[in-house]
């Protein structure tokens, strides 16, 4: 079962636009955030920044992430990480609810590791069903239906985590980041606050994120005129998971900053990327001592075509 509580902000502020030519790699697309000239010709949209039924409807994304949680306890520390690489194909179709959107696991790769179990690959072949969303003009979503896992690998305990992402459902921020349906230029700002409940079995999770979005400018890439949109977080979480008969309880404080490029004429995002750190404290039942945490990880979405 999943809750979720989403409100959205509001736009403020203005500074002057940014342009740049560049080639679509993510190392082009870190050096725009520094080289920037004015000039005239902004492609800036003049309606609301809102989502609509995209122009062809459908799309694919690649989308690659990667975490690693240290945990130290009685000066041994031991890391806990997730790799993971998917391809998703999206169909779109106008709703009276919004805009429908209909997501198929194409391709999947999971590497879940540390040293209690090693390494364990999964793919998509654990996964039946696909994601049917109703994403509204803002990007606040109604969830129908997600993907189910069928099987589940022996991850020592850990499997339950990896369940609770099924449970979560929908098809995440960084793919369809929280819009303000206003009309928007340089430096204007909105926030968006998601708080979260996930109860799966062996694991119980609560989050609250709070996510600040600015237009810093635009850019052009392969021709195509995008909006580069500037992305700042802070997370507060908790998760209750039942290992190996005891309880761990481990409490986190993260911050994440990244971009996204938002192709205009397209109407969907070309390019995210986000990287992010924190740390936080992991308790166990008496006599077991208490820890320290440690995040880190980065994620990257592309739109293949």
């Amino acid at each position: 079962m999943i809750a979720n509580d989403r409100t959205p902000g509001t736009t403020a502020g203005a500074v002057a636009p940014a342009r740049a030519d560049i080639a679509a790699t993510a190392a082009a697309v870190a050096a725009i955030t520094a080289a920037a000239c004015a000039g005239p010709g902004s492609p800036f949209p003049t309606g609301p920044l809102a989502y609509d039924v995209p122009s062809p409807p459908s799309a694919t994304y690649h989308v690659v992430d990667s975490i690693v949680t240290g945990t130290t306890m009685t000066g041994m520390t031991m890391d806990f990480g997730v790799q993971s690489t998917m391809t998703l194909a999206l169909e779109f179709a106008a709703d009276p609810g919004g805009v429908r959107v209909i997501g198929t696991v194409e391709d999947l790769d999971v590497a879940v590791s540390n040293e209690m179990i090693g390494t364990e690959r999964v793919d998509e072949s654990i996964l039946s069903g696909e994601y049917v969303v109703l994403l509204s003009r803002t990007g606040e979503q109604e969830v129908i239906s997600a993907p189910e896992f069928s099987e589940m690998p022996d991850l020592g305990g850990f499997g339950t985590g990896l369940m609770s992402l099924s449970e979560a459902g929908g098809l995440g921020q960084e793919l369809f980041p929280p819009l303000p349906d206003e009309v928007v230029g340089p430096g204007d700002t909105w926030v968006d606050t998601v708080s979260q409940d996930v109860d799966a079995e062996g694991t119980e999770s609560t989050s609250t994120t709070t996510v600040t979005y600015t237009l810093a400018g635009d850019t052009v890439i392969d021709g195509r005129a995008m909006l580069h949109i500037t992305v700042a977080s802070e997370t507060a979480a908790e998760v209750t998971m039942e290992m190996m008969g005891m309880s761990m309880i481990t409490a986190t404080e993260f911050s994440t900053t990244g971009l996204v490029l938002w192709d205009i004429d397209r109407g969907l995002v070309a390019y995210a990327e986000s990287q992010r750190s924190g740390s936080g404290s992991v308790q166990l039942p008496p006599p077991m001592p208490s820890g320290q945490v440690t995040i880190s990880g980065s994620s990257r979405v592309r739109l293949e075509r």
